[in-house]
């Protein structure tokens, strides 16, 4: 293997196991923090916004993590590193807000296979399109990392559903956290790496 081969797989390993201590430390902080600001705005706003409130500190939370650790590996590679963070915290926020918010809106889990359809799509168009909106001009082959996101999202989604399976009681919180984070990452590292790849620390 070449030296920059072997650079590349470097920062990339350190791209998805940082990814994964950063999900797995705030998954466990932001289930937490989910739950208690949802339970309070329940009986006073109502369901549905209380399930924006839990989506999108859920899903924003796990994402502040893997976006804390993904800065920390290329912040003196890229100088778009901090708008790169900005963009994953903001798409998780707008998506999971989106996706907890038309799911209850929609009768919860009792509205079937429609409800969880809109649910996916609304979260999303949401996460893309503030992502999009946050980075382009500021993100190199931004419409391709923006997709590639996406992709990376629906498959950590499935990843941390089969990790539940195989798991059980010992899948939730922080374990899907680190599952999610390292799939997230090791998508986006196609975009990503290549063009942190070769430049100094």
């Amino acid at each position: 293997m070449t030296d920059s081969k072997q650079e590349t797989t470097g920062l990339w390993l350190r791209w998805i196991v940082a990814s994964a201590i950063g999900g797995f430390v705030f998954a466990i902080a932001a289930r937490r923090w989910s739950v208690a600001a949802g339970g309070s705005v329940w009986d006073s706003m109502g369901p549905v916004v209380a399930e924006i409130v839990i989506g999108a500190l859920a899903l924003g939370g796990i994402m502040a993590g893997i976006a804390v650790g993904q800065w920390l590996v290329v912040r003196r590679r890229v100088p778009w590193a901090g708008w790169l963070a900005a963009g994953m915290v903001g798409g998780g926020v707008a998506g999971g807000g989106a996706a907890f918010g038309v799911l209850q809106g929609m009768g919860g889990e009792g509205g079937g296979v429609p409800a969880v359809a809109a649910a996916v799509v609304a979260g999303l168009a949401a996460f893309v399109g503030v992502q999009w909106v946050l980075l382009r001009g500021r993100v190199p082959e931004v419409g391709r990392f923006v997709w590639m996101s996406a992709a990376a999202v629906v498959a950590a989604v499935a990843a941390t559903g089969l990790s539940g399976v195989a798991l059980g009681e010992y899948s939730g919180g922080g374990v899907g956290g680190a599952v999610f984070g390292a799939v997230y990452a090791a998508v986006t590292g196609f975009v990503v790496i290549p063009s942190a790849s070769g430049r100094s620390e």
